[in-house]
């Protein structure tokens, strides 16, 4: 399940670069949070954890792997940065997001993914 989680994350962020590429900010915003979404998830189920809201996740990771140093601030920042603008993108009608804008939340959660599959072992370990 893991792997798959990971594969999720994968998948969000090559279709959130494809709607970056296609102009589309809203579909890229809310793609790039499900990528890191899908790979915090990911690095929450090796430890046994499973939350039911997104929340809960996003909470996980900054208390479980953020305060603790396992994870650099950054990372934190990239979730909660991604969660806020997915959050903008989908709920608020007047939402002005911009390339540049939404292009650093990509590159950002790019690392942050990254950084939890470096953790992680490897398939098959």
């Amino acid at each position: 399940m893991v792997r798959l989680r990971l594969a999720n994350a994968d998948e969000a962020l090559s279709d959130a670069l494809a709607l970056l590429d296609r102009g589309s900010l809203r579909g890229a915003a809310d793609r790039t949070y499900y990528a890191a979404f899908h790979a915090v998830s990911a690095l929450a189920l090796s430890q046994g954890k499973v939350f039911a809201k997104h929340q809960g996740v996003i909470s996980f990771f900054h208390a479980d792997c953020v305060r603790t140093g396992q994870f650099d601030a950054c990372h934190g920042r990239a979730l909660q940065q991604a969660f806020e603008a997915r959050t903008e993108a989908d709920y608020e009608d007047d939402a002005i997001l911009d390339r540049e804008t939404v292009s650093g939340r990509l590159a950002d959660v790019r690392k942050l993914i990254e950084a939890i599959k470096a953790v992680l072992p490897s398939p098959g370990a």
